[in-house]
């Protein structure tokens, strides 16, 4: 698969996923609110952060955690592959000096321009990496080489493979999957690759990346309105050597 074409496979399915969600984003799972997500970074990314850098958060959905960051970091800038969710984030928080935009991480071009734009930044991702293809993962790579430049930092949050088992476990449990999980885990919308501890110090190989943290910790999802389940997933934190 091509460049251009494996970001179309991640474009057109995350297109369709959105616009499907636009009149209810109450049902996208991972939707929840920043005291179950990246509230709970903040005390590590404050800690290792330069403040005075822009904060990407790259997949950002509709915005909520960027929103929620706005309040900690002077600059947030939220970006996604899909125009959709994008324009649904324009909608909800682009009158709170707060920018969104489209982004292909997959891309160097777009992030080469990016980064000409807003210089080094330091990064939030939340269930990026985790849906990233093997063969992919390269690009990604060099990708957030360049919007690191050389002296931001990265700190992301991923489903680990383990999530797998733990949603079938689920399932079982319940007879059927939960209503907010149900498309996402049948549909295919994204295949989930997962990220293992072992799997961060390949991904960010130590030729090119220092490990500053990492560690085994959950991702909250919803299961309805009022319950949510904790999801298996790892965190690390890196910067550029």
């Amino acid at each position: 698969m091509n460049t251009d074409s494996t970001s179309q496979y991640y474009k057109s399915n995350w297109e369709a996923y959105y616009k499907s969600m636009a009149n209810d984003t109450s049902q996208i799972p991972w939707d929840v609110t920043p005291d179950k997500a990246s509230k709970l970074d903040l005390d590590i990314m404050s800690s290792y952060f330069n403040l005075s850098l822009p904060l990407v958060d790259i997949g950002c959905g509709i915005g909520t955690q960027s929103m929620f960051l706005k309040k900690h970091f002077d600059v947030v800038i939220g970006t996604d592959i899909s125009d959709e969710a994008i324009k649904i984030a324009n909608q909800n928080y682009g009158d709170q000096d707060i920018a969104f935009y489209y982004l292909d991480t997959l891309n160097l071009d777009e992030i080469k321009a990016f980064s000409n734009n807003y210089g080094p930044c330091n990064l939030y991702m939340r269930g990026m990496l985790q849906q990233i293809l093997q063969d992919d993962r390269k690009t990604f790579t060099e990708a957030i080489k360049i919007l690191l430049g050389g002296i931001g930092k990265l700190y992301f949050t991923e489903l680990s493979p383990d999530a797998g088992v733990f949603f079938l476990d689920l399932k079982r449990k319940l007879g059927q999957f939960p209503p907010q999980l149900q498309r996402v885990l049948t549909e295919k919308v994204t295949k989930m690759e997962g990220v293992n501890l072992n799997d961060i110090d390949h991904i960010f190989d130590v030729e090119n990346f220092n490990v500053l943290e990492k560690g085994v910790t959950t991702i909250s999802l919803k299961m309805d309105e009022n319950n949510h389940i904790g999801v298996p997933a790892v965190y690390g934190l890196v910067s550029l050597k």
